[in-house]
């Protein structure tokens, strides 16, 4: 599932038939596309994973 919020793309995804979802976000900077998962804390969080993919 794809969603806008406040202007940011969130990415949900889950295994068919279960209800665990993982969130990614994701933007887009020039000619790269960014997608990155957050730690689940209250507060700062940092990213857990990062991946970039050229539009090229």
């Amino acid at each position: 599932m794809v969603e806008l919020i406040d202007g940011n793309v969130v990415v949900k995804t889950t295994l068919e038939g279960e209800n665990d979802w993982v969130i990614a976000y994701a933007f887009v900077d020039k000619d790269r596309l960014y997608v990155y998962l957050m730690e689940n804390v209250d507060g700062d969080a940092c990213p857990l994973h990062i991946q970039i993919f050229s539009l090229f």
